[in-house]
């Protein structure tokens, strides 16, 4: 799924710790993939995500990369079922 991240939107985290399933989450702000305030290549959409996990709420201070695939550290779509 190739669609451009807006806030708001549900997303998918995969945590550092390769043996913790996905966590939800929403996007709260978009990294510009153009001009100078770009930090990735622009196949590479970075966020900064609201993480839900069951005992907690997280907010990550860097923004996260997207990862197809759900590499460690990284957001993607969630699955369609």
């Amino acid at each position: 799924m190739s669609q451009t991240p807006t806030i708001g939107r549900t997303v998918h985290y995969q945590p550092i710790d390769e043996r913790q399933r996905p966590q939800a989450a929403i996007v709260v702000d978009v990294v510009p993939s153009e001009g100078p305030e770009a930090e990735f290549e622009e196949n590479q959409a970075a966020v900064y995500l609201a993480i839900h996990s069951r005992s907690c709420l997280s907010h990550p201070g860097a923004p996260i990369r997207f990862d197809p695939n759900g590499a460690p550290g990284t957001w993607r779509w969630p699955p369609r079922v």
